[in-house]
């Protein structure tokens, strides 16, 4: 079940950020700020078992951007990152967006492989951007076009 997140799914949210992205995760404090954001919408993807993962988004005028998206490792490979995917962008499409807009790093190749397959492109490239020794890819979605 997608749902949108609210300020009582923080702790879930930051301990899944944690388990996935470790020292680059962020912190409770940042997790409940971006909840908060007038600019933000967090989405949860649930099982019955708790929270499988989420999608941070960002939304400013006709554009948009991924701000995070995180999924529990026991549950890859299971269409959760497309299924957030895919609501994150039918809602930012309806506020308005054309453009959604993206970071990855470049080593992560599941990830890039997945943003691909959802009809992202690679438009830039940030040097050093994960901690000093990683470049990010950034990749853009046009929200015109069908994406499924």
């Amino acid at each position: 079940m997608i749902r949108r997140a609210q300020a009582a799914d923080v702790s879930a949210i930051a301990d899944l950020e944690r388990r996935v992205f470790g020292s680059r995760a962020w912190s409770f404090r940042l997790v409940a700020e971006e909840l908060a954001h007038p600019a933000a919408v967090v989405l949860l993807d649930e099982t019955h078992d708790g929270l499988a993962g989420y999608v941070g988004l960002r939304i400013a005028a006709d554009s948009a951007e991924v701000s995070t998206l995180a999924v529990h490792p026991d549950l890859r490979r299971a269409g959760i990152a497309t299924a957030l995917l895919a609501a994150g962008e039918i809602l930012v499409r309806a506020r308005g967006a054309e453009h959604l807009h993206l970071e990855v790093a470049e080593g992560n190749e599941a990830a890039r492989a997945l943003y691909r397959g959802r009809g992202y492109r690679e438009v830039g490239r940030r040097h050093g951007y994960y901690d000093r020794s990683e470049d990010a890819l950034l990749m853009t979605l046009d929200l015109g076009a069908t994406n499924g």
